[in-house]
């Protein structure tokens, strides 16, 4: 016989007590076994384990942000395929159901909303509709295929696990919802031992409701062992790049963010060391506070959102500066091209077709949507080199102060831009916004992966996967 504990856990999970057991004698032990001497990674290794198992088909693993149902015509492009109706039960035109799935996909980097729609409500203000719109934008609104998914399922909860894939998958187009890691039926009748692995699956699945104070989630990243060495003292003037990647973009309304001289915003932690050097700064001196104008700033798909739309007025005004805009309008008109590609278009245009001399001036990606980037506005340093140019903010007194002091308070340069230093910190800190180091910040922060020994520092695309 099953404990209470388990019993209750099969309730919820729609297990009944015999495929319980079936479940402990074999699947469990099958599964542990893979996981052997893999230390922490057990959780991550049953999830693709399960994943393997209960799709038999290759999907993404998703987080719904919002999922709703409603009817739709037979001519509709979010119609479910009505061939997957038995004969004669076709619906009539106007009552076929749909289910909808706003979803945010870790492995491709995608946003993540600060904040969940509780229960799926539309109004519910206290959500991110910001970036489950910026979501539902860019290719992230998926749609049931198969009709018994609409009928038979209970619609997905924000937080919840799922899978979703796309028709085209190599341009990332037609997007597909497949079901949920832990199907729960809208009945609950005996799944009987063929419904055994999709309903264990809720065993292993992380629930993923936001915390109340918008600190993020640090579970988007799989929970792998990593080491961290804390060097001290930190090597002076020498660059220690942050990897966008390695940590995630922040909302402007996350609470990890505090507001720094100048206006803008910086993570808590690399704040309170800005604090600490400026204090030395301001004290040895006399000249005013370091500030920036530039500090935390918008994820990519929230600063280049106009690239989508040539009515928008920062996609004329592009236009009007370079020559038209010829290579973006082509992308746009052919079709099919990612965010990303409209990017690179845009580099094209304004670069005069050199897109390596593109690629040099700007990025995609940057620390700066991290919070732990910030560009320097005043005491001779500027990210204006028509202003000041580089070997002039190079010879001025507060870069020749930063270069030897900055590194005392765990601030790093990054040495093709003078007004451009970032500041590294543990992953699990970035998320908790908790002091790895109280008292001392001259310090070092190496993480690397038990396993593979990466840096978070040098390698960064394993991030949105795992830390291996």
């Amino acid at each position: 016989m099953a404990t209470e504990e388990e019993q209750k856990r099969c309730e919820q999970n729609l297990l009944t007590e015999d495929q319980h057991q079936v479940y402990k004698a074999i699947i469990e032990p099958t599964m542990d076994r893979l996981a052997t001497g893999v230390g922490n990674t057990i959780a991550a290794t049953k999830d693709y384990f399960i994943t393997d198992m209960v799709q038999g088909q290759n999907g993404w693993l998703a987080e719904v942000c919002r999922a709703w149902v409603e009817y739709v015509d037979a001519d509709s492009p979010y119609k479910p395929s009505l061939s997957s109706y038995a004969a004669g039960s076709q619906p009539a035109a106007g009552q076929i159901k749909q289910l909808f799935v706003i979803a945010t996909i870790p492995a491709l980097y995608d946003l993540r909303p600060e904040a969940y729609p509780i229960d799926n409500d539309p109004n519910d203000a206290n959500a991110d509709w910001e970036t489950i719109k910026a979501l539902q934008a860019g290719g992230r609104l998926f749609v049931s295929k198969d009709p018994k998914i609409v009928e038979n399922f209970a619609i997905p909860l924000p937080g919840e696990k799922v899978y979703v894939d796309f028709e085209h998958r190599n341009a990332l187009r037609g997007p597909i919802y497949i079901g949920a890691v832990n199907k729960r039926r809208i009945a609950t009748p005996s799944t009987g031992l063929t419904g055994l692995v999709s309903s264990i699956a809720g065993l292993f699945t992380r629930q993923q409701n936001p915390n109340p104070e918008g600190l993020g989630d640090q579970s988007i990243f799989r929970q792998v062992d990593s080491t961290i060495e804390l060097v001290t003292p930190n090597p002076k003037y020498d660059e220690q790049r942050v990897r966008a990647m390695a940590f995630a973009s922040l909302s402007t309304k996350s609470a990890l963010l505090v507001e720094i001289p100048g206006g803008v915003k910086l993570h808590k932690l690399f704040a309170v060391r800005l604090a600490a050097m400026n204090r030395a700064w301001v004290a040895e001196t006399g000249n005013p506070a370091f500030e920036s104008k530039n500090a935390h700033r918008k994820p990519p798909e929230k600063r280049y959102a106009w690239l989508k739309n040539p009515n928008n007025w920062e996609f004329k005004r592009f236009a009007k500066k370079y020559a038209g805009a010829k290579n973006l309008k082509a992308a746009l008109a052919r079709g099919g091209i990612s965010h990303y590609g409209l990017w690179e278009a845009m580099l094209l245009d304004e670069y005069g077709g050199n897109l390596k001399l593109g690629h040099e001036r700007r990025a995609w990606n940057s620390p700066h949507q991290c919070g732990l980037a910030i560009d320097f506005s005043n005491n001779r340093l500027t990210p204006s080199t028509k202003r000041i140019s580089i070997p002039d903010q190079e010879s001025s007194v507060g870069f020749k102060w930063l270069q030897e002091n900055a590194h005392k308070f765990g601030i790093n340069p990054y040495e093709k831009e003078p007004w451009h230093w970032e500041c590294v910190v543990p992953r699990a800190n970035f998320w908790s916004g908790e002091e790895f180091s109280p008292g001392n910040y001259n310090v070092r922060v190496v993480e690397r992966s038990k396993k593979g020994k990466k840096l978070a520092t040098s390698a960064y695309w394993f991030a949105g996967h795992q830390f291996t």
